[in-house]
């Protein structure tokens, strides 16, 4: 198992991975109430245009919730650079948050996502 930390205080995100034979089980939480907000299941494929990696993705958000972008972004981009299903289950809120808060903890989870692929690339 694999898990990297990004942010500090509410705006701590926390990112683990899973690896099988044939694929990546990733968790993303944080903030101040980690839940399960969105599933994405990604599956790779070569691109229509040329050769290079591409993707088809499957997004299960929850009604209200915002969780599927980041977990698009995060299953996308692994799957693309290491070439195996990715599943993506994401979870982060504050209550009452602020544009800029959102966007903070945004970049803690993509800061902590290319943390984490380095890992995994290792």
């Amino acid at each position: 198992m694999y898990k990297v930390c990004c942010g500090e205080g509410r705006y701590q995100v926390t990112i683990s991975a899973i690896t099988t034979d044939e694929g990546i089980a990733v968790v993303i939480t944080g903030g101040t109430k980690s839940h399960v907000g969105a599933v994405v299941l990604s599956s790779p494929r070569s691109s229509l245009k040329d050769n290079s990696a591409s993707c088809d993705s499957w997004i299960i958000p929850l009604p209200t919730h915002k969780d599927d972008i980041i977990a698009k972004e995060i299953a996308e981009s692994f799957c693309r650079q290491l070439k195996v299903p990715v599943s993506v289950t994401a979870g982060v809120h504050i209550d009452n948050a602020s544009g800029d808060e959102l966007m903070l903890l945004r970049q803690n989870c993509q800061n902590a996502g290319k943390q984490l692929l380095d890992l995994l690339c290792q």
